[in-house]
């Protein structure tokens, strides 16, 4: 692990810049590649947050929220996933008091049944009131009786409709604050150097064409090693795909 800091002086060297004028102008390429190019783009690691619904069936969005990969409800103990559905209408409705107010929705209240479910996903290992979970499981999504939800950004909340329980799962990338002391892998200090480089030179006037052109190819480059390494399977990997998909059945 090293931390942005330790990049930024990685480029003054190549630059062969050692002055604190431009350190500034650094650390911030640095800090939107490692947000933006990596976390956003290329990276895998993901956050999980537990929420509560209420009478209305919202659920605030977590404060560093920027996406989901997963959204499951809690019935019965066992977690489902939802589908999403733009067409939901958002909650706008007041009351006198201008309270939220309840919508007019059935909500679904049957038993579901788990052995419709044929497929599901797992979920990133974490933390729940100080408890790990290392495995986590959701049966699979687009049935109409599990429930759907909605993003609202403008309340930055979830919508949800007809579903059975008010205990939600997300797992979601975030936002994440980042300063010079933030820790990175290893495996990303390549390219969010050559993106550093990259930027200098692609704002710079003096620089010709070509030699942005170079920057920016060294920093793709960089950038596709990077997701090869991250993405890249290991033996164990490859044996749990393709067990997950095996049965064993009587001998004939």
């Amino acid at each position: 692990m090293k931390n942005i800091n330790y990049v930024v002086n990685l480029v003054q060297m190549d630059t062969r810049d050692f002055s604190t004028h431009n350190v500034p102008f650094i650390t911030q390429y640095c800090i939107h590649a490692y947000k933006n190019e990596l976390r956003f783009k290329a990276d895998k690691s993901v956050k999980v947050a537990y929420l509560k619904m209420n009478d209305v069936l919202n659920a605030p969005m977590p404060r560093d929220y920027e996406y989901y990969t997963k959204v499951a409800i809690n019935f019965g103990g066992q977690y489902i996933t939802l589908t999403r559905n733009n067409d939901i209408a958002l909650q706008r409705k007041v009351d006198d008091c201008g309270l939220p107010k309840i919508q007019d929705v059935i909500i679904n209240d049957k038993l579901l049944d788990p052995f419709l479910y044929s497929y599901g996903y797992y979920y990133a290992p974490h933390y729940r009131n100080g408890q790990y979970v290392g495995e986590m499981y959701s049966m699979g999504g687009g049935f109409n009786e599990a429930g759907y939800f909605r993003e609202d950004w403008e309340l930055r909340q979830f919508q949800f409709y007809n579903v059975a329980s008010k205990e939600v799962v997300v797992e979601y990338v975030a936002d994440e604050e980042a300063t010079g002391n933030t820790m990175i892998p290893f495996a990303a200090v390549e390219p969010i150097r050559q993106y550093a480089l990259y930027q200098m030179v692609e704002h710079d006037r003096r620089v010709p064409l070509y030699e942005k052109q170079r920057a920016q190819d060294r920093f793709r480059y960089a950038m596709a090693r990077y997701s090869e390494i991250v993405w890249m399977w290991t033996a164990e990997d490859y044996m749990d795909a393709c067990y997950a998909t095996t049965k064993s059945g009587p001998k004939r």
